[in-house]
């Protein structure tokens, strides 16, 4: 119970986010039963907010996993994931991920993800701050979460990630639930209030195509390379699921 209240206001503080910039609108719900679990997945399209959506995911998994720096023995896992894609191609990409994986020994899982199309304080200066608060409230090294978020996303091929990205691979023990949740609540809030300040700040064509290249390059890593969509594959989870729940809006 205590893991669905903290799965439940990670989407109450993103909804309330994004519809507070872009107006309440119809998300579009579906869940899909699958073979390993179920995906529980809301998709709303606005003006600024180009694509959201949120996912609750519960899978039955009973196999090792590898991922990067990390061999997973996992029995079953439970998720809530955000994704949130603006319009305006000056602004970051935002994917936040909190699993709890249910193990041996029971840890938590997933990460914080915020995607600078650009290096601008005027944008993301306030993240960088938030996120550092972050960093200090657990008494992490900068460099080294940094170092691990990089290689967390090191065959996405982007270059605001790892040292010049923000954000920060979950993976520890349930005694840090409470700081864990905090910070990704935390940095949820922050990241809307950023894109809702400079939902309006002018861009250029050469940005548009900076934006598409990242969400394809996205796409790419998510449908060719990401250890969790592979296991999806391999286990019956429709492509369509995936698509609603993490794909980018992309255009060819």
């Amino acid at each position: 119970m205590e893991m669905e209240a903290i799965f439940s206001e990670i989407i109450k503080t993103a909804t309330g986010g994004i519809e507070s910039i872009d107006g309440k609108r119809k998300w579009d719900k579906k869940k899909w039963e699958t073979p390993p679990g179920i995906f529980d997945i809301s998709t709303y399209r606005g003006e600024t907010v180009e694509k959201a959506s949120f996912a609750r995911i519960s899978l039955e998994v009973n196999r090792v996993i590898t991922v990067p720096g990390e061999k997973l023995a996992l029995k079953s896992l439970e998720g809530c994931q955000v994704n949130i894609f603006p319009s305006n191609p000056s602004l970051p990409a935002g994917m936040f991920n909190l699993e709890k994986r249910e193990m041996a020994t029971d840890r938590l899982g997933g990460y914080i993800s915020i995607f600078p199309m650009k290096e601008n304080d005027k944008i993301s200066g306030s993240l960088h701050d938030v996120f550092s608060s972050v960093l200090k409230k657990h008494g992490k090294d900068r460099s080294q979460v940094l170092k691990e978020y990089g290689e967390l996303w090191q065959y996405l091929d982007w270059p605001f990630k790892g040292e010049k990205g923000i954000g920060m691979k979950i993976s520890c023990g349930k005694e840090d639930l409470k700081t864990i949740s905090d910070s990704v609540i935390l940095m949820v809030k922050e990241y809307l209030n950023c894109i809702g300040r400079s939902k309006d700040i002018k861009f250029h064509d050469d940005e548009k195509e900076r934006m598409f290249s990242f969400r394809l390059k996205l796409a790419e890593f998510v449908l060719l390379k990401d250890p969790s969509s592979k296991f999806c594959f391999a286990n019956g989870v429709p492509l369509e699921a995936l698509t609603s729940m993490i794909l980018p809006p992309v255009r060819f």
